[in-house]
C-alpha cells in the first residue's frame, strides 16, 4: 500500500496514467483518494495498492519520485 501526495498543479496532471503507460506490467487498486483546497493551492492524497513484478513496481515508484509526488509506503504486500 502506497500513499501518494500531490501538491498544487500536480493534482491536475495525469501522472498515474503516464506511470501505467511506462510500466504496463504494474496493476493497481485505488483504495482511497481526496483533493482539498488550501490557501496554498490543492493538495491531493491517493492510496494505492501496487501489484506485479517487484522491479516494475520499483520503477513505477521511481517515476513518481521523479515527478515530485510524495510517496510513503504504508505496508508491503
Amino acid at each position: 500500500m502506497v500513499k501518494l501526495t500531490f501538491h498544487g498543479d500536480q493534482a491536475k496532471l495525469p501522472i498515474i496514467s503516464e506511470m501505467l503507460r511506462q510500466f504496463p506490467e504494474v496493476d493497481l487498486n485505488i483504495v482511497d483518494g481526496s483533493i482539498h483546497q488550501t490557501q496554498e493551492g490543492s493538495i491531493g492524497t491517493l492510496y494505492l495498492q501496487l501489484l506485479g513484478d517487484e522491479a516494475e513496481i520499483n520503477g513505477a515508484e521511481e517515476y513518481l519520485h521523479k515527478m515530485r509526488v510524495g510517496t510513503e509506503v504504508i505496508r508491503g504486500e
